[in-house]
């Protein structure tokens, strides 16, 4: 039996959250966001990383609020305080360019795999 491909782990984890993750858009973006920020610079083509590095940056303007210790609160990293900042519809945007690129991340795996 063959399974449907899924690309990047990290990357399918995060359009997973965006798609099934409870939460109005922007908290499921927030969510792909902090996976997709884990993800190392080699786990995905370069083109494809200068695209997400855009991304996280449009969905990150706003810096994380620290405790005394120097901490990120929880529930206030730079991706979160954003969000709170922000209106829906940018995060509907930022959701599409999140699928295309996963969709774009296939695309380039499989023409790998052609070669």
């Amino acid at each position: 039996m063959k399974f449907m491909e899924i690309g990047n782990d990290r990357l399918y984890l995060a359009i997973r959250s965006l798609l099934f993750g409870e939460g109005d858009v922007r908290s499921r973006v927030v969510a792909a966001c902090q996976i997709i920020n884990k993800m190392s610079r080699n786990e995905i083509d370069h083109s494809l990383r200068l695209r997400l590095d855009a991304l996280l940056i449009k969905a990150s303007k706003k810096a994380a609020i620290l405790n005394a210790d120097g901490n990120v609160l929880t529930g206030y990293d730079k991706f979160e305080v954003t969000a709170k900042h922000s209106q829906n519809r940018t995060y509907v945007s930022l959701a599409k360019d999140m699928y295309q690129i996963y969709l774009d991340d296939l695309s380039v795996r499989d023409m790998a795999k052609r070669k």
